[in-house]
């Protein structure tokens, strides 16, 4: 399992209330191992330190994984110190999420594979994902879904299931799962 310097803050039990999706035994075969993998993550840390280690499993030793972030179009703001203009927001922001993926890319780089961190920008984040993944020639996209249900899935939706949906490539979505009553 891998060990990142935020798990004491938020406790390994936070990550053990994540599971694969798919089969366990596809990490086992060599067959399933993919030379090219998209991840997109957002800046949950739960998430993303389970959706990892299930790439990192899928990824071939010479193989590269894509770590991927999808911010929204900026817009100009008025701040307590003045204009702010759609640019340097923008700038703000991907240098923000580039140093987030690099984080992880670096730790990962030293297991397997060659990792590298991209920042895109859509009003989509399934559009945003689905296209870069195209763009990459990607052989999987390996995601998690933060698992609403109700009236939240409603209003929300699902980003997993729509970049399912669009994708031209295999998906596999990482699922929380409940915790069983003690």
């Amino acid at each position: 399992m891998l060990c990142w310097e935020f798990e004491e803050e938020y406790g390994p039990g936070e990550f053990a209330a994540y599971e694969w999706a798919s089969r366990h035994e596809d990490v086992a075969h060599p067959d399933f191992r993919r030379q090219k993998i998209l991840v997109p993550v957002d800046r949950s840390l739960k998430g993303t330190q389970r959706v990892l280690e299930v790439a990192q499993d899928l990824l071939t030793a010479e193989g590269e994984g894509i770590l991927l972030h999808v911010i929204p179009p900026s817009y100009a703001t008025m701040g307590s110190t003045g204009f702010v203009s759609a640019s340097l927001n923008e700038k703000h922001e991907r240098q923000r999420a580039i140093s987030y993926l690099n984080y992880f890319a670096e730790r990962l780089n030293s297991r397997s594979g060659q990792w590298r961190g991209e920042v895109v920008v859509s009003r989509s984040v399934a559009d945003g994902i689905a296209e870069t993944a195209a763009r990459e020639n990607v052989d999987l996209i390996t995601m998690y879904t933060h698992g609403r249900k109700g009236l939240a899935r409603w209003m929300k939706g699902s980003v997993a299931e729509r970049v399912r949906e669009y994708a031209h490539t295999d998906v596999r979505i990482v699922k929380p799962i409940e915790l069983a009553a003690a």
